[in-house]
């Protein structure tokens, strides 16, 4: 790949606002990507996608921060706790047949999903400055 971008990781799981958002998010979308494309992957191996997405989000900062409109944080908590309920599902589901597949948390994940890109679009609001008629999170299958 041409160009310089840096990287430099200091933290296992990185800092701040957007790179722990990002990676929550990039492994919410990777896991409906992978039940709607049939991947083999076990309620099990979900469940530890989910439990690392909530302690990435356990990690941010911006509850605090003043980078944020109270309507962003309100729904960025939602969202978190959307994954964090999801997380628990899926540890139940898990517990019960650590080998089964995504069936006990399809529907719920692909809200979750949904509601991913809902969070994107409400961030270009929020910190681009976008106006609600520049931003849409378009459709999610």
């Amino acid at each position: 790949m041409n160009g310089l971008i840096p990287y430099d990781p200091q933290t296992e799981l990185g800092a701040g606002l957007l790179p722990l958002l990002v990676r929550a998010m990039s492994r919410i979308i990777t896991l409906s990507l992978a039940h709607r494309l049939a991947w083999p992957m076990t309620i099990e191996q979900a469940t530890a996608e989910l439990t690392d997405t909530t302690t990435a989000l356990d990690l941010q900062f911006w509850r605090s921060a003043d980078v944020l409109s109270t309507s962003a944080k309100e729904h960025l908590q939602t969202w978190s706790a959307n994954v964090a309920e999801l997380a628990a599902t899926a540890a139940t589901a898990t517990t019960a047949n650590p080998d089964g597949d995504l069936a006990p948390i399809t529907e719920d994940l692909k809200e979750l999903a949904r509601r991913t890109f809902a969070i994107a679009s409400i961030l270009d609001t929020d910190l681009v400055g976008l106006n609600v008629t520049q931003t849409d999170p378009g459709r999610t299958p």
